[in-house]
């Protein structure tokens, strides 16, 4: 409710931005820039329509790994912490979670991160599909 005091925009519209611009830079890595200042506004704005969402963490996570800006902090970490352990049945936090371990070097991390993302209950195709590419993608490092 205190989201709702700060910001009189609509709520629903507020939380789905962050989810838009992590779908623009998915679909478009490398293409499409975001100034980070940009990206960061989208964010708060997301996060005051649903604070502790997981699609909101979770599209600032995928935002900070195709922007190279996990590199900057501690943040990634934190809000994959927290997606681990409230929305661990979730492929796609596993996904993002061994993206970043790969990012990072840490390929056993990585796939363990993959094994825990195929065998989750909820099974969206395209993350499915995008985990077993970097299953391959890391063998034999």
């Amino acid at each position: 409710m205190e989201a709702v005091k700060l910001d009189r925009r609509p709520h629903l519209p507020r939380r789905q931005l962050s989810s838009t611009l992590s779908q623009l830079t998915n679909r478009h890595k490398g293409r499409v820039k975001i100034d980070p200042a940009a990206a960061d506004a989208v964010y708060k704005i997301s996060a005051s329509a649903a604070p502790k969402g997981p699609t909101v963490m979770l599209s600032r996570v995928e935002y900070l790994i195709n922007s190279g800006r996990w590199r900057e902090g501690p943040e990634t970490g934190q809000l994959l912490a927290n997606l681990v352990k409230n929305a661990s049945h979730w492929d796609s936090i596993w996904l993002a979670v061994a993206a970043l371990a790969a990012h990072q070097g840490d390929y056993p991390a990585a796939r363990e991160a993959i094994n825990r993302g195929v065998s989750t209950r909820y099974m969206n195709p395209p993350y499915r599909a995008q985990l077993l590419a970097l299953r391959e993608r890391l063998r034999g490092l």
